[in-house]
């Protein structure tokens, strides 16, 4: 697997991990950049 495939599935993976941590302390900001990451994972 490639260095590139490898370190996108990472970013989704955090990004998730990110996003259900922010909804349990409801924090809009927090959820809005586990989104992000989870995007920017899916781009590489």
């Amino acid at each position: 697997m490639s260095h590139d495939i490898l370190e996108g599935r990472w970013m989704q993976l955090r990004g998730r991990a990110k996003r259900a941590w922010a909804w349990f302390l409801e924090d809009e900001h927090l959820v809005a950049e586990g989104n992000a990451d989870v995007a920017a994972g899916g781009a590489r």
